[in-house]
């Protein structure tokens, strides 16, 4: 049983935390030696119960490894259009998603898809400046964070960025930009090591277009009508010699919240001018970063395309996996969820056709779907490698016990190799 390994619970992927995990119903514990939430509810998610399920299911019932992922082969190859969506695992099971779609006509998208186009709509219309966290540790004396649950997706953030000593020998200013809601205050009274700056999310477009007009005329008085200690931020920001501005997508994915990330990108374009100043869009929970750099690197397109027999078609508004649910634009479901007992959306659930479930044990979808495959926990069952939520560095996690599951990959792999075995049977069949 290995005590040191990867949470791979959020984007941070933090590798500092002192972890034990069994495989025992009577005694299972899996917890870690350092406080976040994120990671306390995945290990504990990760304890095994005699309700998890770990033999494939056929419409509920077991059936043997070799007969699922025939089955499921067959299936895929005769519906020709699948939404492979979920796709919450890690780099091998990705791949290996890959190869299957492009086999059977997939279409792929991720659950935190929505999120991920916000960011990346943001990078092909106006490009930006980016930074990472390493980069921001030691580098950056004024820290931003920007959105109202930044914190709660990634409960480590501060401690990973804290104690920096910036290049001018000066330890980093922290300031959290948000809402005027009930949860970003008591969020700002627990962490006094953070100056908050609460302001309503309507004003955030003219807020930050009088910090453009105010840092090009290098005065504030524009800034009188906000909050005082705006004028904090204006101040430091005007000072610094390299400020870091860090959200997450999740907290901006309604109509025209994307416009305050533009103005926050044209800010930072604009303090580079004179001095350092750089954007990191954070994300990486249940594998999201991983899902849209594999399809990228693999296909040349981001997620939201439709693959088959090594053709891609990327279309970012017909392929959004909700609406091919809703509107059955695909004869068939595959869904995958690995890391935690991710639920499928209601969406999964109004779609007709034949539903195949690749994931977590303790999924209570388990026995409703017509097959379901038990998957290992990446990071914990067995080795995976991951991407962090900044984008540029790729982590090894290393198993912490004995499997409870197979992985996604290997699931994967096996149903691919099925799918060789029906194209070769169906070209010997049609050759002359």
């Amino acid at each position: 049983m290995r005590t040191e390994g990867v949470c791979t619970f959020c984007g941070l992927l933090c590798g500092d935390m002192g972890i034990s995990a069994s495989t025992s119903f009577d005694s299972a514990k899996a917890s870690v030696q350092i406080q976040c939430d994120r990671a306390s509810r995945g290990f504990h998610s990760a304890t095994p119960t005699p309700s998890w399920h770990l033999s494939p299911l056929q419409q509920g019932k077991s059936v043997e490894p070799t007969v699922a992922t025939r089955s499921v082969a067959q299936l895929l190859q005769q519906a020709g259009r699948t939404l492979f969506a979920g796709l919450a695992t890690d780099v091998g099971g990705l791949r290996a998603l890959l190869n299957v779609a492009n086999r059977c006509g997939g279409i792929v998208d991720h659950l935190h898809s929505d999120a991920l186009q916000v960011n990346l709509e943001l990078l092909q219309q106006t490009g930006w400046i980016g930074t990472t966290l390493s980069e921001i540790r030691f580098r950056a004396d004024v820290i931003v964070l920007v959105g109202d649950h930044l914190l709660d997706r990634f409960p480590r953030l501060l401690q990973r960025l804290q104690g920096s000593e910036a290049t001018v020998g000066k330890t980093a200013k922290f300031l959290h930009l948000g809402s005027d809601d009930i949860d970003f205050r008591s969020q700002a009274l627990l962490r006094s090591e953070v100056n908050a700056i609460s302001v309503r999310k309507n004003q955030w477009l003219s807020l930050l277009q009088c910090m453009r007009v105010s840092l090009a005329r290098d005065k504030s008085y524009l800034l009188e009508k906000f909050p005082a200690n705006l004028l904090r931020l204006f101040e430091a920001l005007r000072e610094s010699s390299y400020s870091a501005w860090i959200w997450s997508a999740a907290d901006f994915t309604s109509d025209n919240e994307e416009l305050v990330l533009d103005s926050i990108n044209q800010l930072v374009k604009q303090l580079n001018a004179k001095q350092r100043s750089g954007i990191l869009p954070l994300a990486g929970s249940q594998g999201d970063t991983t899902a849209m750099q594999v399809c990228t690197w693999k296909t040349g397109f981001p997620l939201r395309q439709y693959l088959h027999r090594g053709v891609s078609q990327y279309d970012s508004r017909r392929y959004r996996g909700l609406d091919v649910m809703s509107q059955a634009d695909c004869r068939c479901l595959f869904y995958v969820s690995t890391f935690e007992p991710v639920e499928p959306p209601n969406e999964f659930w109004q779609f007709q056709g034949p539903k195949i479930i690749l994931g977590h044990p303790a999924l209570k979808a388990a026995t409703k779907v017509d097959y379901f495959l038990p998957a290992g926990i990446p990071g914990i069952d067995h080795d995976g490698h991951l991407f962090r939520g900044d984008g540029v560095s790729v982590l090894h996690a290393p198993a912490l016990r004995s499997p409870m599951a197979p992985s996604a990959a290997h699931w994967l792999q096996e149903i691919g190799k099925q799918q060789e075995l029906i194209s070769s049977a169906t070209q010997s069949l049609e050759s002359p």
